[in-house]
């Protein structure tokens, strides 16, 4: 994230790599070829061929990380030559310049400092289960609870609670075995089968247990 600033000497990056960033400074100006979608594209690509060359899986992760400080860095007085060297025009978010950051501006910056860990605390969930998970577990319906049974590598812990209906009624809670569309095979004590769908369930709940079928001895 912090490697598009290698433009600019007195920088942290210029700075461990002063040589470098003076090269770039005195031929290109700051946010310019460092700060555009094709810095950002060269980028991916090497860190792709890293990874196929190391057998590592980072690429994705160091290419998002440096297409922040782009997207950050138009969100300032200045914005970004995004399309460099092809066109020099700056790339803001959003025009009105009133409601951009100055990075020369402490308030400004405290601002920004406040409204990132903010969204990191509130956006633990998303950060410790990943996208789709959080996704599933917020909606909770049989649809979701099945799509997230197909991509686990894991036993999810199921509670439920059910209209009654077929002789079953209250709560049904277990490991989930399987699920379709129109079944549930819970594990408590012994297989349970429940055949329902979402307008059988009042309220549904799911987490990853860690324990595979072998744990429990299938």
């Amino acid at each position: 994230a912090l490697l598009p600033d290698i433009d600019h000497p007195r920088s942290p990056i210029g700075r461990l790599l002063f040589p470098v960033s003076k090269f770039i400074s005195k031929f290109y100006s700051h946010r310019t070829l460092t700060h555009s979608l094709l810095a950002l594209f060269v980028f991916g690509v090497l860190c792709s061929l890293i990874d196929t060359g190391l057998g590592t899986d980072f690429s994705l992760l160091a290419t998002v990380g440096y297409g922040s400080h782009l997207l950050l860095d138009m969100m300032t007085i200045q914005g970004v030559q995004l399309l460099y060297p092809f066109k020099k025009n700056a790339c803001v978010l959003p025009a009105n310049p009133a409601y951009r950051f100055s990075s020369n501006n402490a308030n400004h910056e405290a601002l920004l400092f406040a409204i990132c860990v903010t969204g990191l605390i509130f956006l633990r969930p998303l950060i410790e289960q990943g996208f789709w998970t959080t996704y599933n577990q917020s909606f909770a319906s049989v649809k979701h609870l099945k799509s997230e049974y197909l991509k686990s590598d894991d036993l999810l812990e199921v509670s439920m609670t059910l209209k009654g209906f077929g002789g079953v009624e209250g709560d049904a809670t277990g490991y989930l075995m399987f699920v379709n569309s129109s079944e549930i095979v819970l594990h408590r004590d012994s297989l349970i089968s429940y055949s329902l769908t979402d307008n059988d369930v009042i309220a549904l709940d799911f987490r990853h247990s860690g324990l595979t079928a072998a744990d429990l001895g299938y």
